[in-house]
């Protein structure tokens, strides 16, 4: 047995014993539990490994209570100085694993170079690329109508056969094998009638996928990556170092490997090659069986290949294998059977992409219910979720704080947080797949709290046994029967199923084909399925079922398992295919009355078993639970699946003494009086409710809630920007702080109108500097049309786009111009003329037909649909409307709906580089000028790093003078620096600098001070008088988004989700208070800015920084924003 496993165990029976007179260690361990129950996150391991920086990191860790890492290869990394498997490498594990040893943190083995693993950074492959390469069947096929002749020249690597068409489908006794005769180049004479010919080009699609179905591979990755670590630290493992993580594996579907033809022949008796086509065409009753007997020998063969082996070695160095595959429904097409592949790692694994691919976003129960049905029916006591991941930079802790919560009550207990990133210096290491939950984001510092509640939560999800009376059947055999000719992108009936369930409280494990072989009865009318019992088995719209596992079905429901079908009936069995007449025996005999649908399923299981949680409120589907049996105790983890309030009356199966066990706190407190209980639920919670069955219920009645004064703290408030002064100390005044600006307002001074826009100062992988950066003769901006209110990557750009806009002249035009460029050909048109010659990609007019009043321009672009365009119409005496692209312009598709266009670059940024405009580029000297809002308490500029032949500063129109090298800015809104270019590279070098101190300021939003920028914190100050009470509970009202409270210049807490509430009653002393308040924002707001330059044209990158922050736009929203009350009571 492993080490670990052996202490796991221990300490589970330790704390699952009934509580003891004294100390009760079950208590005692979910208020600080063990650091094994710990979020282990994705430690993206993307540039330069530095010694001090990784102890530094893992320091930072341990002290947010993240007690363990998965050293993960990322992207950027092969780009550094300490590649993949290179010395540094090397020794970066050594001084992550020896320092983790010393600092209580576990450091997991991330075993390959990114994903998917198997390849070892190329070297596997490498070793044998033909046979170790994954290889696939692409199908295509032709009708041909007989008799004919058809050339055969279809690829050599194909094999080819033809069928005779019946129906919509095929004759399976007229199945022909044209695989050698293509070969040789021959023609095939196609007799009479209508024919269909399958060709199945053998194919690697995805290059670096390794071949997960030989076993020479994977013994050859075991090799190349295991063996190497176990080399250099295997006196770690199943200590410092606990277990493996594999990721992202699959097979190229339908997988194709010579050894699995071969299997096949000899396990099934008959040639796989020539019935390929039944894969895609129904051939009559046949049609099952190869399709079910094609799956069962693929998921045997990467059973064996992959999970037995890795498994087996990870066993003998008492390591825990851990990992994940594709786990949806139609990946079984690539997975085989999900249950015969993850029943033997010791740690089964799940990724939970609901965080990355739904918006709003939802977590669903399908995959974390199907992970927790294995672990549970094959006793695993661990199941892992990478989780969170590419949420992008609008994700708060409170979402956080759901995603774990729902995944949690569907039965998760390991939690794999996606990403913590060891740098974000260069665009690929940025924009990979963020957030980063790790230190670059201002919640950072108090992250501990959810750390310690998601703790908690894996804590108490692995003590004792899963309890639920229902299974459902895992239906492989239907999905085999039909995945590769019907997908279903609609989904599966079985997910709707487990849905369903999770909506009406009626938990429940998947159970599969193999579990059910084995099931035994129990009393009761109950059945040992697994390592689980349950009273109920139900059949989600299962066709195809295995006959062994039906007949077995039968066999417990004769000993009185109820067993329910769902949409149909079972008809046919993955043994002897379609229409099997034992099968439909069986159906015969449990159905009598045939199927129920599922609006009559969750009526006809209330008949048979009670309700383990019965809930009486209107919100009652927002909530759902979790049971597990410890022991005399039962613990229920109920959670709020919606983000509002939910009152309801709970009533639970188990009895005995009730208690409220808080994650997010630790705090255990009593459940007064008898069920049913009055419970709360704020937006997103969740919380244990833990039933001692060895006590008796607490006498008396639950409390009255006390009795509340709200007293508003309307101030007068201080305010105090503190950029990084605040990140690692904890203190309530930090002196004066300093505050750089890095973004301007810039524009070129060609006239009064000239407009603004938003430049970034600086770009360090830039070596253009100043204003050569985004210096252009044009004022106006590439536009184009982004949809990005969809799942990621939203659209930019896309095919034969109209631009079109209005331009109201309110006078007889005398002249004009105007240049107009795209990325394609254009077709423009003004007032419905056409203008110049179509098809070109840049037009120049020095005549325009404009008129007085109502002007309308249109642009058709081909390409990926970018436009620019400028110019003037002049008027009388000096008259001028200005005509460019901005987000003012419509901009529609083939669909005809406009939507306001995108300003997507601003010359000379972009692909298209600094156009010229009327044949010329900026002529020096040029005067520019940079606007910034002054943040409220700045006092002093410091000298701005700026060059050029002169410059000067103005404050709110007044021109600056310089005192001591520093300008007087205090009670100023605005700054311009106006500086005059003697070449590219002068302006502004840096942002300025502003020194801050306190500021009288009213509540409210960062932006509408200016600080739209601006991720950070700010300090908020004010007083109280201690009213009459004796608990006092500080109120905050809305906070964007985490923070921390001092009174009294003591630290009272930290506050990280709504409700933003803190009991404050130890701090607050007679008379006058004094109260500080630090809020954080997210890194948003600065995400939104801060693109590197040469990201700018990348989709991903635009949709990290752009259209996954725009749609959420209200998380822009940030401070202290009230109402602030404290809440009095006796």
């Amino acid at each position: 047995m492993l080490r670990t496993g052996f202490v796991f165990a221990a300490a589970v029976a330790l704390l699952a014993g009934n509580p003891s007179s004294g100390a009760d260690a079950l208590k005692d361990a979910f208020r600080d539990p063990p650091r094994e129950y710990s979020m282990e996150p994705l430690w993206s391991w993307n540039g330069t490994l530095e010694r001090e920086r990784l102890i530094w990191q893992i320091d930072q860790m341990v002290e947010k209570g993240v007690y363990g890492a998965y050293m993960h290869a990322r992207e950027g990394l092969n780009s550094s100085k300490t590649p993949y498997f290179s010395d540094g490498f090397w020794a970066a594990v050594k001084t992550s694993v020896e320092h983790a040893a010393k600092a209580g943190f576990r450091a997991w083995i991330y075993d390959e170079d990114r994903w998917p693993s198997g390849d070892a950074g190329g070297r596997t492959r490498a070793a044998n690329p033909d046979r170790f390469t994954a290889r696939g069947l692409e199908h295509r096929s032709q009708e041909v109508c007989g008799p004919a002749t058809l050339p055969l020249g279809f690829p050599k690597n194909s094999f080819v056969i033809a069928a005779r068409k019946r129906g919509a489908g095929i004759d399976g006794d007229s199945l022909v094998d044209l695989t050698d005769l293509n070969r040789t180049g021959g023609r095939w004479q196609a007799p009479a009638g209508e024919w269909i010919v399958s060709v199945f080009e053998i194919t690697t699609g995805r290059r670096d996928l390794p071949n997960y179905i030989n076993p020479a591979m994977t013994a050859e990755f075991i090799r190349n990556t295991y063996e190497e670590y176990a080399k250099r630290f295997s006196q770690h493992f199943g200590k410092t170092i606990p277990g493996s993580f594999f990721d992202e594996i699959y097979n190229w579907a339908p997988a194709w490997d010579p050894l699995l033809e071969e299997r096949f022949r000899a396990h099934k008796g008959y040639e796989l090659r020539k019935n390929l086509p039944l894969l895609y065409f129904d051939a009559g009753p046949r049609t099952v069986k190869v399709r079910c007997d094609y799956f069962d020998e693929l998921t045997k063969l990467y059973e064996e290949s992959w999970f037995k082996q890795l498994s087996a070695w990870c066993a003998r160095h008492n390591l825990i294998l851990t990992g994940h595959t594709n786990e949806e429904v139609r990946n079984i097409r690539d997975q085989g059977d999900y249950f015969r592949t993850w029943r033997h790692p010791q740690m089964p694994g799940t990724d939970n992409e609901d965080f990355r691919y739904t918006w709003p976003r939802v977590v669903g129960s399908w995959k974390p219910k199907q992970l927790s049905s294995v672990a549970h029916v094959y006793g695993r006591r661990r199941a892992m979720v990478e989780a969170l991941g590419g949420a992008g930079w609008t994700v708060t802790l409170h979402q956080a704080r759901y995603g774990v919560n729902m995944l949690a009550v569907y039965g998760i207990n390991s939690f794999v947080l996606h990403l913590f990133h060891y740098s974000m210096d260069t665009p690929d290491t940025m924009d990979d797949w963020p957030n980063s939950w790790f230190y670059e984001n201002p919640c950072w510092k108090y992250f501990k709290k959810f750390a310690d509640h998601t703790r908690r939560l894996s804590f108490m999800g692995s003590q004792g046994e899963h309890v639920a009376d229902i299974a459902v059947l895992y239906p492989v055999e239907q999905v085999w029967s039909e995945v590769l000719a019907n997908p279903r992108p609609e989904g599966w009936p079985v997910e709707k199923i487990v849905d369903r369930l999770m909506e009406e409280h009626l938990d429940c494990d998947l159970v599969d084909t193999d579990s059910l072989i084995a099931a035994a009865p129990e009393a009761g009318g109950r059945a040992r399925i697994g390592k689980e019992s349950y009273r109920v088995l139900i059949l989600p719209d299962a066709a195809t079922v295995s006959l062994k596992a039906y007949a077995r079905i039968a066999e417990l429901a004769a000993r009185g398992l109820k067993v329910i079908a769902v949409g149909s009936l079972p008809r046919n069995s993955a043994e002897n295919g379609g229409d099997d007449p034992a099968v439909r025996k069986i159906s015969g005999r449990l159905f009598p009355g045939g199927a129920i649908d599922l609006e009559r399923l969750p009526g006809a299981l209330r008949q048979v078993v009670a309700p383990d949680v019965a809930i009486d409120s209107p919100e009652a589907k927002q909530l759902r639970y979790l049971h597990r049996r410890a022991g005399s105790r039962d613990i229920y983890l109920l959670v709020n699946s919606a983000d509002k309030r939910v009152q309801a009356r709970v009533r639970f199966a188990a009895k005995g003494r009730a208690e409220r066990w808080d994650p997010e706190t630790g705090d255990i407190t009593p459940l007064a009086g008898s069920q049913p209980y009055e419970l709360a639920f704020e937006g997103w919670q969740g919380y244990y409710v833990v039933l001692d069955g060895s006590a008796p219920p607490a006498p008396g009645k639950p409390a009255p809630p006390a009795r509340e004064r709200a007293i508003p703290l309307d101030g007068p408030w201080t305010f105090q920007l503190a950029q990084r002064e605040l990140d690692y100390v904890w203190r309530a005044d930090p002196g004066e702080t300093r505050v750089e600006a890095p973004v301007a307002d810039f524009r070129v001074e060609r006239g009064e109108d000239s407009p603004w826009r938003r430049v970034k100062l600086t770009d360090r992988l830039n070596p253009a500097k100043g204003a050569a950066r985004y210096l252009s003769a044009w004022d106006a901006p590439w536009i184009t049309r982004y949809v990005y209110r969809t799942r990621h990557p939203g659209q930019l750009g896309g095919a034969n786009l109209v631009f079109e806009h209005s331009i109201d002249v309110p006078f007889a035009p005398a002249g004009g111009w105007l240049e107009v460029a795209g990325d394609g050909g254009l077709h423009c048109a003004w007032n419905g003329k056409p203008l110049g010659a179509a098809g070109e990609k840049r037009l120049a007019l020095e005549k325009l037909p404009a008129v007085q009043g109502r002007n309308r321009i249109s642009c058709a672009v081909k390409g990926g649909a970018y436009l620019l365009a400028q110019g003037e119409i002049r008027g009388p005496g000096g008259k001028l409307v200005r005509v460019a692209t901005s987000s003012e312009w419509d901009v529609r598709g083939k669909d005809g709906e406009p939507v306001k266009a995108y300003e997507f670059a601003w010359p000379p940024q972009g692909d298209w580089g600094d156009l010229p405009l009327r044949g010329k580029r900026v002529e020096f000297p040029v005067t520019v000028s940079y606007r910034f809002a002054i943040p409220p308490g700045a006092r002093e500029l410091e000298p701005p790093n700026i060059q050029g032949a002169r410059w000067e500063a103005q404050a709110d129109g007044r021109r600056l003078e310089s005192r001591n090298g520093r300008f007087d800015v205090a009670g100023a809104q605005q700054l311009v620096l106006q500086v005059v270019l003697r070449r590219p590279e002068d302006g502004l070098q840096s942002g300025p600098v502003f020194r801050c101190g306190k500021a009288v300021r009213p509540l409210g939003d960062w932006q509408e001070a200016g600080l739209d920028w601006y991720s950070g914190r700010a300090i908020y100050g004010s007083q109280f008088e201690r009213p009459e009470g004796r608990r006092f509970v500080l109120d905050l009202g809305e906070l964007c988004y985490t923070g921390e409270v001092w009174v009294n210049g003591k630290l009272a807490g930290t506050v990280v989700w709504p409700p933003y509430r803190l009991d404050v009653s130890r701090h607050v002393r007679a008379g006058k208070n004094e109260l500080v308040v630090i809020a954080a924002n997210l890194l948003a707001n600065e995400m939104r800015w801060n693109l590197f330059d040469s990201a700018v044209s990348r989709p991903i990158s635009r949709w990290w920084h752009d259209g996954n922050i725009l749609r959420d736009g209200d998380k822009l929203r940030s401070g202290l924003i009230g109402p602030v009350r404290l809440l009095a009571a006796e």
